[in-house]
């Protein structure tokens, strides 16, 4: 139950964007979106929620710095350390993960469940019976059978 260590941001011209790139599993991979006050939003729920850790959570990057917070160098940088501070968020306690703060930030159930969906229809959809006829052009084609 380990989540992959990439966090992957995009920047918009009009808004920052920040999209985490999250994976659950090697084959479960998802993106969401979340905007720099969200990111402020889950840092004061987590220190208040868990007081004896906030000391080995980083902080969060400045939403500005000196100079433009257009510029590419800030981008980068912001983006950087958005990512150290998620992973060090989760790094700092395991257990984290399970927390409803974290899922919700990251999806994380919504995805376990949607995941688990398209993998039962999937099964069904294997094991549904087909039955081969012929075709009026002498060809075959599959005919699905629904029990």
């Amino acid at each position: 139950m380990e989540l992959q260590r990439s966090i992957r941001f995009i920047f918009n011209a009009e808004v920052w964007w920040h999209i985490a790139h999250v994976a659950r599993w090697s084959t479960q991979i998802w993106d969401v979106v979340r905007r720099y006050r969200e990111f402020c939003a889950i840092d004061i729920l987590l220190r208040e929620k868990y007081p004896s850790r906030a000391p080995m959570f980083p902080y969060l990057p400045s939403k500005k710095y000196i100079g433009s917070s257009l510029s590419a160098d800030f981008v980068d940088k912001r983006q950087r350390d958005l990512g150290y501070y998620m992973m060090s968020i989760l790094h700092s306690c395991p257990l984290l993960v399970q927390d409803e703060i974290i899922d919700s930030f990251l999806d994380i159930k919504w995805h376990i469940l949607e995941r688990a969906r398209e993998e039962s229809s999937e099964r069904r959809s294997a094991s549904t019976p087909t039955h081969t006829t012929t075709s009026s052009n002498g060809g075959l084609s599959p005919m699905r059978l629904q029990l």
